[in-house]
């Protein structure tokens, strides 16, 4: 080995000591640089030259190189700061930067960004901070059959965002408004019979429904309820309005003051406890109608205008306007919330016969029916979450009245729902995995009526008050009279209805003054069948003859002969779906009185005529029906009005938030995080970047 070969060994040792005290400078260095991660740089010795020796062969070193150069990605210490968009990453990971007009990313440990004069989150070097944008818009869907049951858990990711990684640009510094989606109440509602302040004979789980009239103020008594909850809601233009709940005890059967039986639930559990509820706006705020023909979506045109809920021009304010929702619930002898029903209008997915479908340019289904008819009060729809929904239709927006109306831009395009982006669910604590109601009992029969409320004939022509025989009374001088009246002072209201027999004959209340009804046929004292007149008296009793008086009642059959007129004028029947008609109480015989005549019960049947939800399933904080106070344990909802961007913060997860001076703090971006297999594949950039090489 010559001269040359052993001064290059001796120099290859001074570079290379020269390069370990380079790296270890450069350490020094950046000892203050944020997110700086230190090298340490190892050596090998370099080629070896063969020779001989007087032992034999031999290998003499030529030198000494630079082996590896070694990151050290371990976690460094943190610093504390005064600005809210310094954030620093404990453990693993990277930030991702971009160049702005560029699509490469750079990846870095320091966390000293902020937000310049374009709302971008951004670095010293004027590089863009990669993030998830979340999405905080609202949308409810009707349940399909998947339902979001929830869980009261926390999340084993922190992952919010959503799409691919984007620039973090504060579009906006203000917030749009976000119309109301869900409603949240837990109620602490008391079991006593105080708490049934209002009482229905005809239909006992639809008395503040029945009671409500929009037409007065207050549409219901503070007397009429137990308790109510309140929560400001609003529309889709941030408009806020009072969404009002009321509560009142359902008793499972009454007496009156002589223990004689009122009405009964049959069916319902023993030790179980019932609450009505009822969900309200003030009238004069809802903007929902029905009716009205040729919808034209594209000048927001009717050719035929619909019926206003509230001020009608032409048939004024519908006695139900401002009612969302009608339902009860369910406790068992504990006080937990084990069941529920919810009834609003038009809710039927099966259109009902007082539906049309129709309308020039477009293709409309639209709910033609009177909302004073209990009869189009039907089960309503879930949302994807399991919870029963209503529609707020807040701003008079076209066929948004009803979860089951419809549009169609034409005829052969794909009908969808428009109200569905205007529905509320509403959580008292207890959902429905199954997106279903139970099946009802709808053998019951009832009356035909037109629009004003009148029993139609079999020609779909209205029975005047004139015409003879089409209603019979089916009790004596008692509260129950039967399932289509109503009682005022133990008799039916002029010209209010009540039920048939069994023989098909009825009679029509005319008002409280003896009047002839055509003519039966009796036996007189000798035995001998003869036509008289009928009528009854005050205590509806009917007579062959006023003066006579000889308390002949409607129910004895076997002293009245009952003669259907020629022709006969019967009222046309049908057989309803499941409604809050549905649930109103039927006449029953219930053995004999005193005297010998029959008695009659008032009854309801519960597993058959309710629709409660198929599979309840009772989530954390469900409203209870044990305490010793009604009370409002919590209520929420989720809507908010216009709102101007006041601070920024980053929590712990990567999660920008935005603090808006309407109070409220919404997720705008999640800031990404990256990581490698191979940290020691990372290409050192300089300005404490860093990126991905194969």
């Amino acid at each position: 080995m010559g001269l040359s070969a052993s001064m290059w060994t001796s120099v290859s040792g001074l570079l290379t000591h020269g390069n370990k005290m380079q790296v270890v400078g450069n350490n020094i260095a950046n000892v203050s640089t944020i997110g700086f991660k230190s090298q340490r740089m190892d050596f090998n010795d370099y080629l070896y030259l063969s020779g001989s020796s007087v032992s034999g062969p031999t290998q003499i070193g030529a030198g000494v190189s630079t082996y590896a150069v070694i990151g050290d990605y371990s976690q460094g210490s943190f610093e504390s700061t005064n600005t809210a968009t310094d954030i620093a990453i404990d453990g693993s990971g990277y930030f991702g930067v971009r160049q702005k007009g560029g699509s490469k990313v750079y990846y870095t440990r320091a966390g000293d960004f902020y937000f310049n004069n374009d709302r971008e989150l951004q670095n010293p070097e004027g590089m863009v901070v990669q993030g998830w944008k979340v999405n905080n818009e609202k949308r409810l869907t009707f349940s399909t059959g998947a339902t979001n049951l929830g869980t009261s858990e926390t999340s084993e990711s922190a992952y919010v965002g959503s799409g691919s990684p984007t620039d973090i640009v504060l579009t906006s510094w203000n917030v749009a408004p976000q119309r109301t989606t869900n409603v949240q109440f837990t109620m602490g509602l008391v079991n006593s019979p105080e708490s049934d302040r209002t009482t229905s004979v005809g239909s006992p789980m639809t008395a503040l429904f029945d009671l409500w009239n929009a037409t007065e103020e207050p549409p219901l008594a503070n007397e009429a309820y137990a308790t109510q909850s309140s929560v400001k809601v609003y529309d889709e233009g941030g408009s806020t309005h009072e969404l009002t709940i009321y509560y009142d005890q359902v008793a499972a059967k009454k007496q009156d003051s002589n223990g004689n039986p009122v009405y009964e639930i049959e069916g319902f559990p023993d030790g179980y406890t019932m609450y009505e509820y009822l969900v309200t706006i003030p009238p004069s705020e809802d903007n929902r109608s029905y009716g009205g023909a040729g919808y034209n979506e594209e000048n927001n045109e009717w050719i035929q205008d619909p019926i206003k809920f509230y001020n009608d021009p032409v048939n004024g304010t519908s006695k139900q306007a401002g009612v969302l929702m009608s339902g009860v619930l369910i406790f068992d002898s504990t006080g937990q919330l084990v069941d529920q029903t919810a009834y609003t209008f038009g809710a039927t997915e099966i259109t009902h016969a007082n539906c049309q479908v129709g309308g020039d340019p477009q293709n409309l289904g639209v709910i033609t029916a009177d909302p004073a008819n209990k009869e189009f009060w039907q089960p309503t729809k879930f949302s994807s979450n399991g919870l029963p929904v209503f529609t707020a239709n807040f701003t008079g927006q076209p066929l948004a009245n009803s979860v089951s109306e419809y549009m169609q831009s034409s005829p052969a395009s794909t009908a969808y729902s428009q109200a569905q982006d205007y529905i509320i669910e509403l959580d008292l604590g207890l959902k429905n995995i199954s997106a279903q109601w139970k099946k009802t009992d709808s053998s019951a029969t009832h009356i035909a009526r037109d629009a004003q409320g009148r029993p139609i004939g079999q020609g779909d022509e209205p029975l005047g008050e004139d015409i003879y025989g089409y209603y019979i009374l089916e009790t004596q001088n008692t509260a129950a009279i039967g399932a289509y009246g109503t009682i005022q002072g133990g008799n039916p209201v002029a010209t209010q209805f009540v039920k048939h027999d069994t023989n098909g004959f009825y009679y029509q209340d005319k008002g409280l003054d003896p009047r002839i009804y055509g003519t039966i046929e009796v036996q007189d004292q000798a035995g001998q069948n003869q036509i008289a007149n009928v009528v009854y008296d005050n205590n509806m009793f009917c007579y062959i003859d006023p003066d006579t008086q000889q308390n002949t009642p409607v129910t004895d059959i076997t002293k009245i002969t009952r003669v259907i007129p020629d022709p006969p004028y019967m009222p046309k029947e049908y057989t309803p779906g499941s409604s809050l008609a549905n649930l109103a109480t039927q006449l029953k015989t219930d053995g004999t009185n005193a005297d010998g005549s029959i008695r009659y019960k008032s009854s309801v049947a519960y597993q058959a005529n309710v629709s409660t939800m198929a599979a309840p399933e009772r989530q954390d904080g469900a409203s209870i029906c044990n305490a010793t106070t009604a009370v409002v344990e919590f209520s929420s909802q989720d809507g908010y009005p216009y709102g101007t961007l006041s601070t920024i913060n980053i929590d712990t997860s990567g999660v920008v938030w935005g603090y808006y001076d309407n109070g409220e703090s919404l997720p705008l971006y999640q800031i990404c995080m990256y990581d490698f297999h191979c940290e020691q594949g990372l290409y050192r950039e300089g300005g404490n970047l860093f990126s991905a090489t194969r």
